[in-house]
């Protein structure tokens, strides 16, 4: 249904000048006030009403009623339009070229996007809504009409449904897009917006494809805005609609923002009771989120501890494979490697509860690619008692895969002083490896060994290349 467009009411106090004002007329003003307003709406909707069941007794045409309400030359006829624009989708699932240009002649962007929210809800036909939408961005660019202006336009609320928003947002965004510099200035229009509205236009936007950069700009502002009000955690979870179960559009990103959110600036509002309910509706992956983002924000260990200790028991609880629980952690190439190593150490407590854990978390090291399995083996070679997790998948790597013994030496970044944690087992496996791989070791890569690794390192590569006549004079002579 197409709602009224009524004109503002000034507050009107009904007082004296210079009165004072005693508790029964303040008790009165707000019932004054809001009774002229609602009899000014109502009597606006009725007369609304009026036009728009005399449209529907006549049964013109969309076109001819435009013209018979004169709607072409009087701007101002506000329930004139309504009624007729509330008629034409009633009556039909388009409406021509013509009446739109004298719409937009007349009525200007704000009349244009009236007319596409009114055929995006009574699911007009796609031309029309094409059309529509095409005059209402050339209107925009033909007046270089500013992101927030145009915004203002689509007389979005908390109220709007949730469909027609994103399909209006879709519209400016478009618009957006034409304009150089569009993205800051979405950014900007958005955050000229109430709070709510906010978190209501990035519910909308971030369902848009290509508009990554202004939802992640756009909801770092907002929460700066909250952290400087230092907002509890239950109420922004709340505003941010994280507590409503979504399973068709995951809220990645909101979640993302709110957990660094708490853990960053708002910790001791992370009660039991909300732990409870963040754990109810986005489960393991959720608790994982939760302890990175504390680890990262070098929280207070208990409320590690805390994380840690019901994140292993939900596991355990489910009694869930190694495999799905390291999927959990979301480990990839870009993760910080003290964040990998503190999560894998999470991993490594819950696989010592399993019987045959050491077996289950090699298989599960195993199902990544050689790059990411590297990176587990980095992590995990620094945490104690996995010696025996790391050689096994380390030679199952060496095994299964033909790969660039050059390439190896550098994924195990061997090339790399490590004068704290003494790198014998991966170099000890890698040695092995590249004595019986086919590919001839490079100058560069010698030299690394002998650089970093000294004689010693050479004499065991010997050792490994004995049986290689024409490659172990290269390697003796790659100075």
């Amino acid at each position: 249904m197409v709602t009224a467009i009524t004109p503002e009411h000034h507050n009107q106090k009904f007082l004296r000048d210079g009165a004072n004002t005693n508790e029964k007329e303040r008790d009165l003003l707000p019932t004054v006030e809001t009774l002229t307003k609602f009899a000014s709406t109502s009597a606006s909707y009725l007369e609304e009403n009026r036009l728009y069941w005399k449209l529907l007794t006549n049964r013109e045409s969309v076109e001819k009623a435009f013209n018979s309400f004169k709607l072409y030359k009087e701007q101002l006829r506000t329930l004139h339009f309504n009624a007729w624009v509330r008629y034409a989708v009633k009556v039909s699932a388009s409406v021509s070229d013509v009446i739109i240009e004298k719409v937009q002649q007349t009525y200007g962007p704000g009349g244009l996007a009236k007319v596409l929210e009114a055929f995006i809800t009574a699911k007009g036909t796609k031309d029309v809504v094409r059309r529509l939408e095409t005059k209402l961005i050339d209107s925009w660019k033909a007046k270089n009409i500013l992101m927030e202006e145009a915004l203002s336009h689509l007389r979005l609320d908390k109220s709007t449904d949730p469909f027609l928003r994103e399909k209006l947002l879709n519209t400016w965004v478009k618009y957006g897009n034409t304009k150089e510099g569009g993205i800051e200035e979405m950014v900007e229009a958005i955050d000229s917006c109430g709070y709510e509205m906010r978190v209501a236009i990035l519910e909308g936007v971030r369902k848009i494809e290509g508009t990554d950069g202004v939802v992640s700009s756009a909801l770092s502002h907002l929460m700066t805005y909250l952290e400087e009000r230092k907002v509890d955690a239950n109420l922004v979870f709340k505003s941010l609609k994280l507590d409503r179960r979504d399973t068709k559009q995951p809220r990645t990103l909101h979640f993302d923002a709110w957990v660094k959110y708490v853990a960053e600036k708002v910790p001791s509002s992370f009660s039991k009771s909300l732990r409870k309910k963040v754990w109810n509706l986005y489960g393991d992956e959720g608790r994982v989120k939760m302890l990175g983002a504390f680890i990262t924000a070098k929280g207070a260990d208990d409320v590690i501890h805390h994380l840690e200790t019901e994140l292993i028991g939900s596991w355990k609880a489910k009694n869930i494979l190694m495999e799905e629980a390291l999927s959990h952690l979301r480990l990839d190439k870009s993760t910080d490697p003290l964040l990998r190593e503190k999560l894998l150490n999470t991993w490594v407590k819950y696989g010592n509860t399993k019987e045959g854990g050491i077996e289950e978390m090699v298989e599960a090291i195993d199902t990544c690619d050689d790059v990411m399995r590297v990176a587990i083996l980095e992590g995990l070679r620094k945490i104690e008692g996995t010696d025996g997790v790391v050689s096994s998948a380390l030679s199952h790597l060496m095994t299964e895969r033909k790969v660039d013994a050059n390439l190896v030496f550098k994924l195990l970044k061997l090339d790399r002083r490590d004068t704290k944690q003494p790198r014998t087992l991966d170099f000890d496996a890698w040695v092995k490896y590249a004595g019986k791989s086919p590919t001839l070791l490079s100058k560069s890569t010698l030299k690394s060994v002998f650089k970093i690794h000294g004689d010693l390192g050479i004499l065991e590569l010997a050792k490994a290349y004995s049986h290689r006549d024409e490659d172990f004079g290269n390697l003796l002579n790659f100075s």
